[in-house]
C-alpha cells in the first residue's frame, strides 16, 4: 500500500512529536491521525508475509470491517475507544477478529441477516455483506456477535486448495 497517501512525510512531520512511528510506511500515519481523534488500536498479527488470498480480497474484507468500526468509535460516548485487530492463522484457515466499542444492540430482519444501525438502514450495510461474499469465495465464514458493549466480526478464510 506504500504510496497510497500521498502527504504521509507531511502527516508524519506534523505528529511527529506526538507519536513514535515504528515504520516508514505511509500507512502508519493513518494510526496517528486516530491517535489524535482519541481512538486507540491494539493490533497483533501472526499472518505469513505470502498468503493466497487476492490483495483486492482481503483489502475489502480488512477495509470494510475497519471502516465500520472507526465509524461505530468515533460516534461512541465510551471514555476508553480501543479498536483491536488481531489476524493470524488456525488450522488452514486466515482468521481476522476486530472488535470495537458499540452502543445499542445488533438489529437483524425476519431472516435473521444483520441490518445496519445507521439512519435510513436500508441505503446502508453493502461493508459487511461485501465481507461475507468474500468470506463465501474461500469457502470461509463470519461471525458477528455482541459482548460487553463491544462489536465482534470474526472472519474466517479457508487457505487450503486454493
Amino acid at each position: 500500500v506504500n504510496g497510497e497517501i500521498y502527504n504521509h512525510r507531511d502527516i508524519r512531520a506534523r505528529l511527529g512529536l506526538k507519536y513514535e512511528f515504528l515504520t516508514g510506511s505511509d500507512c502508519e500515519v493513518i494510526l496517528a491521525l486516530y491517535k489524535e481523534k482519541g481512538i486507540d488500536f491494539a493490533i497483533k498479527i501472526y499472518i505469513p508475509e505470502e498468503l493466497p488470498i487476492d490483495q483486492c480480497d482481503l483489502g475489502i474484507v480488512v477495509g470494510n470491517a475497519l471502516d465500520n468500526a472507526i465509524e461505530a468509535t468515533e460516534k461512541s460516548n465510551f471514555d476508553t475507544k480501543k479498536i483491536e485487530i488481531i489476524m493470524g492463522v488456525k488450522k488452514e484457515s486466515l482468521v481476522i477478529v476486530v472488535k470495537n466499542p458499540f452502543e445499542g444492540s445488533l438489529r437483524k430482519d425476519k431472516d435473521g441477516n444483520l441490518l445496519s444501525t445507521k439512519d435510513e438502514f436500508y441505503k446502508h450495510g453493502y461493508g459487511i455483506n461485501s465481507i461475507i461474499k468474500v468470506a463465501e469465495k474461500y469457502n470461509g465464514d463470519v461471525i458477528i456477535e455482541e459482548e460487553e458493549r463491544k462489536f465482534i466480526i470474526m472472519i474466517t478464510m479457508n487457505l487450503k486448495d486454493l
